[in-house]
Parts: C-alpha cells; structure tokens; sequence
C-alpha cells in the first residue's frame, strides 16, 4: 500500500511539473512578445496602424486569459 501511494505521489508531482514547466514556457514566450512590441513601439516611424495592431492583440490575449 505505501509503495502505490508513493507512486501516486510521484506522479503526482511529475504532473505538476510539467504542467509548471509548459507555463513557463508560455510566459516566456509572450514576454518576448511583448518586448518585441515595446522595441518597435519606441521606434519613431512606428505607423498608427501597427500601434492599433498592437493594441488589439493585447486587448484580444487579455480577454482571453480572464
């Protein structure tokens, strides 16, 4: 009984981690993302249209994770 329930544990744990690993990994990536969008914001001869790109992908990703 210990040995399966220390299994299970085991488990357990391995599933945590992995799913705190692919988080990570999605964090990382969008805050990537969003330097990519601070960098070429800054940019003078940044166009209106892509400022509103930009806008609307925040926006958009916001919504989606409430």
């Amino acid at each position: 009984m210990k040995i399966k329930t220390m299994k299970h544990l085991l488990e357990f744990n391995n599933y945590r981690i992995e799913f705190l690993v692919e988080e990570l990994s999605k964090n990382t990536k969008r805050i990537l993302e969003l330097e990519t969008y601070i960098f070429e914001l800054c940019d003078e001869d940044c166009p209106e249209a892509y400022k509103d790109v930009v806008k609307s992908e925040i926006y958009k990703h916001r919504n989606d994770i409430r």
